[in-house]
């Protein structure tokens, strides 16, 4: 029983397959004749009759008509299935990937975009988003060295005042000693004049190490090449300009906007401050900056513009 069970599911597996369903059913029209006559249990048929039908039937149509003609129909019907299948897929889906998406961006604008162009912005949105965690990034490391250098300062200064004032106080006795014990204390007198030559040395020392030194220098240097600045207004939109330095002077477009006044810089070539007048209104513009990098200075402009000056490559 077990191997008569595993025979059937096997036929029907074949049976159940494209090829075997799409054969049985061409045999059977194109061998109609054969299954009527092997079929027809008439009361009035004689069974030598029946015999002789089929024998005529089998003879006329042969191997070719029993087994060749209905195979090849079977191939071709399955050729023309699959054809027509792939014909109506690539249909469907050019409707659906081209038609489809032409109609309803027609229909709504404003909530449809081409998912290339989608892929292009989120791209570029990301690759921004990255550039500007990278500047901050950058600009609160700058930030955190410059209140570092700020603290050293600070201390630097008060020690000069300590320094100054331990001075005064060493020359009010100095003199002091002088007209009271003129003559009498010379060695003394002399102690003190080495204790104050030293303390004069040290002051000079704190005062050339100090984070305020500062120094000017020519505009060309400090904006060599070309660049660009941002500028955002306080509640304002941000805007942009691109700048070259030659000979002190600001140009826009090969025209000359602005004259600098003066550029310094100070706390170890960190903080930069520059004056430029309009050359249209004689106005004055003060910029105080940040040195982020070599390409990149960050400050206010007038104390109400924020502003960005990055070197362009």
């Amino acid at each position: 029983m077990e191997e008569i069970r595993d025979i059937g599911q096997t036929l029907k597996r074949r049976i159940s397959g494209v090829f075997g369903g799409t054969f049985l059913l061409v045999w059977a029209i194109h061998n109609w004749d054969l299954i009527y006559t092997v079929l027809n249990f008439d009361s009035g048929t004689v069974l030598q009759d029946k015999i002789l039908a089929i024998n005529k039937i089998l003879s006329e149509k042969r191997l070719y008509g029993l087994l060749f003609c209905p195979v090849f129909i079977a191939l071709v019907s399955v050729f023309f299935f699959y054809v027509f299948t792939y014909i109506t897929y690539a249909i469907t889906y050019f409707f659906k990937l081209r038609v489809q998406p032409f109609i309803l961006k027609r229909v709504d604008r404003s909530k449809v975009v081409e998912k290339v162009r989608y892929d292009k912005l989120s791209q570029q949105f990301f690759q921004l988003d990255n550039d500007y965690n990278a500047d901050k990034a950058e600009f609160i490391r700058g930030r955190d060295d410059n209140q570092r250098l700020s603290k050293e300062n600070s201390t630097l200064v008060l020690n000069i005042s300590e320094r100054n004032s331990e001075n005064e106080n060493l020359k009010n006795a100095l003199a002091k000693l002088d007209i009271e014990l003129k003559g009498t204390y010379d060695k003394k007198l002399s102690a003190l004049e080495e204790l104050i030559k030293l303390r004069d040395s040290e002051i000079y020392d704190l005062k050339v190490n100090s984070a305020l030194d500062e120094k000017e220098i020519m505009p060309d240097v400090l904006f060599s090449g070309k660049w660009q600045k941002k500028f955002t207004p306080a509640g304002g939109q941000e805007g942009k300009e691109n700048f070259t330095v030659i000979d002190g002077k600001y140009i826009i477009n090969q025209k000359v906007f602005f004259v600098f006044d003066y550029v310094k810089i100070f706390q170890q070539d960190t903080m930069i401050e520059f004056s430029k007048r309009s050359v249209a209104n004689s106005s004055t513009l003060l910029n105080r900056l940040v040195k982020v990098s070599d390409n990149l200075y960050v400050g206010v402009e007038n104390s109400n513009i924020k502003v960005e000056y990055i070197r362009m490559k």
